[in-house]
């Protein structure tokens, strides 16, 4: 009630992943350009919260130096989110990856993404075994463990080609650091780049099988707005927390910052256009399977020269084309 209609409707999508309210064409626009998840509760969302809790528990002293109850606090906020956004299948995984890293974080035990994914499918196929044939959860962990498994190789490619385009320019600071470890801001955009790639080539088959289409704007959309969302989705939370607890009339003052911020981005998808899709392939299991073993082959599980992952990953790209 203090936001504009269709502005409201984002940003209730983008808190509880309900989409419902969005105009559909707007919606599907969305779609199209390939970054719907936004407003399906997942990772992003669950890991920005946690990411925020953590930072502030960090300068509480009392919480700093009580960690077992900073741990029980950051899980209890963390359940309450997942219980307002529903428990969907994402959100169960992205809660329960954040909680056994805050706990094994506590015990001095070395997380691994790949198990706590494990442990968050086995608990979500034990409550509700039909899950593993819903495109939701089969996007949410395929993002996840192609994460886990090709963000590496690609940031230590990305790196290798980086160093080779600038041999001789950046003198004994092109090779301080180790491959794919690089500092400062090279090495985050080298990351966020690896990761977002890594997540679009493990979703491809299922998007394309669910949808019939392959965003062409998807990679692009993803660099440029992920970011965004993560740093605004904090701050419209925060808002909307404070504006439910005034009156309405204060509310719509509170919530005049996040208003315009997301009225900017519903402008964005209702004046262009990104119905520029792939279409028209093959989707069967023959076609499939190799796909995700060439990944497979292509991550940080076999042990390959630099030179044969490069090749692979010529013969791979060669194949999807």
């Amino acid at each position: 009630s203090g936001m504009d209609e269709d502005t409201a409707s984002l940003v209730f999508a983008i808190l509880t992943g309900d989409s419902s309210g969005i105009e559909s064409n707007l919606l599907e626009n969305v779609r199209a350009g390939g970054i719907a998840h936004i407003f399906a509760v997942s990772g992003l969302h669950i890991g920005t919260l946690y990411g925020v809790c953590s930072t502030f528990a960090q300068r509480v002293k009392s919480l700093r130096k009580r960690k077992l109850l900073r741990a029980i606090a950051i899980s209890a906020l963390l359940v309450v989110y997942g219980a307002i956004c529903g428990f969907r299948e994402s959100v169960v995984r992205a809660l329960l990856g954040c909680i056994v890293a805050e706990f094994c974080q506590l015990i001095g035990v070395k997380r691994d993404m790949t198990e706590t994914l494990s442990i968050a499918g086995i608990f979500i196929l034990l409550a509700n075994p039909a899950s593993l044939f819903c495109v939701g959860f089969q996007l949410s962990f395929l993002a996840c463990f192609g994460i886990a498994l090709l963000a590496k190789p690609i940031q230590v490619w990305l790196e290798r080609i980086f160093r080779r385009v600038t041999k001789g320019k950046e003198g004994e600071e092109n090779t301080k650091y180790p491959i794919g470890y690089s500092r400062g801001i090279r090495g985050k955009i080298f990351s966020f780049l690896s990761v977002t790639v890594s997540a679009q080539l493990a979703t491809a088959p299922v998007l394309y099988s669910a949808f019939g289409y392959l965003s062409c704007w998807g990679l692009l959309l993803n660099c440029l707005l992920v970011p965004c969302v993560a740093m605004i989705f904090p701050i419209t939370l925060a808002f909307c927390v404070v504006a439910c607890l005034l009156p309405t009339v204060l509310s719509g003052v509170v919530l005049f910052f996040p208003n315009v911020l997301w009225t900017v981005i519903a402008l964005v998808f209702q004046t262009l256009d990104f119905s520029f899709v792939l279409e028209g392939g093959a989707t069967s299991l023959g076609v499939i399977i190799p796909y995700y073993g060439a990944l497979l082959v292509l991550s940080d599980k076999f042990n390959l020269t630099p030179r044969r992952k490069t090749l692979g990953f010529l013969a791979f790209a060669l194949c999807c084309l």
